[in-house]
């Protein structure tokens, strides 16, 4: 018999309309099919323009997904996500996230392996679904390399890019984390991860999150500090592991700077960048906290504790967590007995409460707060037990405008040709704290440059571009990329330049270089008017530095200096020339 959630529900009780702050709540999101007991909101993640929700008491337990999509300030459903090989009680939804074009869905409760065969009872596994357009199809099923009887593989989930973790809450009767890495439409699974410290019961892998190159794995019911020592029972723990080309090994221990017994601090946990939250939702008689940490190097730091401003005992915040960015989001699932959510924001090095989210229809025991999820401009809030039943919905929120940046404002971008190179000069009359640019030539990034860290004063910067050809056209155009990865080019301050052919620095007169075409060798040659710090190197089409011929001091005179391609194949080089502060670039062509 399949083990089962069970949420007591009750009957609601309407009380008076809270609306949420300084956030707005932009939509109520609910399932097209939905259904008494499909406990939609369970468990969310947003990624974009794009949000998924868990209902993992669908159908009798077996459980489905839902992708949402945003269209201005709407959210509508783009798609149902159920397993190729669903069965009653898999609860597939039990855990879910999404980046980019792909979501992983975890059904903990699914006993078969990959084939469909060798059934092992609540062995567990989890999905992967891939966007094309606007359709999602299962592309693959993961389990773990040793699944085995109720390891509860898929009981928390996390992607990003083309890694995948998945938790297997009771494995070895300790839990472990199983790392999948795509490579083209294939994942396979890269690593097991376990605690330095692994014990029996310590529910690691109960929340999972990873990002980049990091990863967290919470263990709530962990007992010692980093040390292995000081036991206090159900204080709770969260890892860190880093990866470092194929291998992943444990970076870190965190616990509370103030650990206490049955803080169950590991319940929830999330990572973005060189940040990470737990929650502890058992902390101070059940109020709960929830911990950020700051990485510095190798080394991890609790930078602040967040407790809601209006915390109460038994509201549990810290059941629920996710940071991005400089935004944290934290849900307190018993708050007024209804549940609510917080937003803190980062300033420099401290946290700061910027909102209490509540639904518009908030009522008593929705489970408001029971997972969350924060990205950018927006937040979701699942409420798994909202109307009476357990149907469940979930809300999204919006970034307040007065703390969304304004667009960089450009007075002015310029070209002028000097020395053989294109030096591009712009100047902004306005820009956010975090402004970073981009500097597109004929369609391609060739430079990415941040901001001067300022938010009203005008900033002038600068960029030299050494890999131009003579002869040949170039098209440049400025953009900026905002806090949320939104990118906005400035089409109409675009600038074209052309390289003249006689453009040679006056440091030096370079000759073209004899045959050209040629196979397999040519010979460069240059004369110098001083004595010059003289770098050749030769490049390919695509702007790699290939080959490195000269890098030394030169004397003043005439230089000869060969290329032997034998090993090249062929096509068109680059071959650049500095000599002091000047550069010249020219092409030549192999043909074998």
């Amino acid at each position: 018999m399949k083990k089962i959630l069970l949420l007591m529900s009750v009957l609601m009780i309407p009380i008076t309309m809270l609306v949420a702050g300084d956030y707005d709540e932009l939509m109520k999101l609910v399932a097209s099919d939905r259904d008494e007991g499909d406990y939609f909101g369970i468990t969310i993640s947003i990624s974009g323009d794009y949000a998924i929700v868990g209902a993992d008491g669908k159908d009798d337990n077996a459980g489905s997904a839902y992708i949402f999509k945003r269209d201005g300030v709407s959210w509508s459903q783009q798609a149902k996500l159920v397993a190729a090989d669903r069965a009653l009680g898999d609860r597939f939804g039990s855990s879910v996230s999404i980046s980019g074009d792909y979501a992983i869905v975890g059904a903990a409760h699914e006993d078969h392996d990959v084939s469909g065969a060798n059934e092992l009872h609540d062995a567990g596994s989890a999905y992967i679904f891939k966007r094309d357009g606007v359709s999602w199809s299962q592309q693959t099923k993961l389990v773990a390399s040793d699944r085995a009887t109720s390891d509860f593989f898929g009981v928390s989930v996390s992607i990003s890019g083309d890694y995948a973790i998945v938790g297997a809450l009771f494995d070895d009767d300790a839990g472990s984390a199983y790392i999948f890495k795509r490579d083209g439409v294939s994942w396979s699974q890269q690593t097991k991860l376990v605690a330095s410290d692994r014990a029996a019961m310590d529910l690691f892998s109960h929340s999972v999150s990873i990002s980049g190159d990091y990863a967290i794995v919470g263990a709530y019911y962990e007992d010692h500090d980093v040390s292995g020592a000081s036991e206090l029972s159900n204080a709770g723990a969260a890892y860190i592991f880093k990866r470092d080309g194929d291998s992943w090994s444990q970076q870190a221990k965190l616990v509370a700077a103030d650990r206490a017994l049955g803080d169950r601090f590991g319940v929830s946990v999330s990572i973005s960048g060189d940040y990470a939250i737990v929650g502890a939702d058992g902390k101070d008689d059940d109020a709960g906290s929830a911990y950020i940490f700051k990485r510095d190097g190798v080394s991890w730091s609790q930078q602040t504790k967040l407790v809601a401003s209006d915390r109460d005992a038994g509201d549990r915040f810290g059941t629920s967590v996710s940071i991005s960015d400089d935004y944290a989001i934290v849900g307190a699932l018993f708050d007024d007995d209804a549940g609510s959510a917080y937003i803190f924001k980062r300033d420099g090095v401290s946290w700061s409460q910027q909102t209490k989210l509540v639904a518009s229809d908030r009522a008593t025991d929705d489970f408001f707060g029971y997972s969350v999820s924060i990205s950018g401009d927006y937040a979701i809030v699942g409420a798994l037990q909202e109307n009476y039943g357990a149907f469940g919905s979930a809300y999204i929120y919006s970034v307040p405008a007065s703390d969304v940046p304004l667009p960089i404002s450009l007075a002015s971008f310029g070209a002028k040709v000097q020395g053989g190179s294109v030096e591009l000069s712009w100047k902004t009359a306005s820009e956010t704290d975090n402004a970073h640019f981009l500097i597109y030539r004929n369609n391609e990034v060739i430079a990415s440059i941040d901001g001067a860290g300022t938010t009203s004063e005008p900033q002038s910067y600068s960029f030299t571009d050494n890999t131009v050809v003579p002869g040949v056209s170039y098209t440049y155009v400025l953009a900026d990329v905002d806090y949320a990865n939104e990118e906005v080019r400035h089409t109409d301050k675009a600038v074209t330049m052309v390289i003249p052919e006689n453009d040679l620095p006056q440091e030096f007169a370079l000759n073209a270089n004899y045959p050209n075409p040629f196979n397999p060798s040519t010979t460069i040659s240059y004369q110098l008017s001083a004595n010059s710090q003289v770098e050749l190197s030769i490049y390919d089409m695509s702007g790699k530095k290939v080959m490195t011929l000269i890098n030394d001091n030169m004397p003043a005179g005439y230089h000869e200096t060969s290329w032997n391609a034998s090993d090249f194949t062929s096509g068109i080089y680059f071959y650049r020339l500095t000599a002091g502060n000047f550069v010249e670039t020219k092409k030549m062509v192999l043909m074998k």
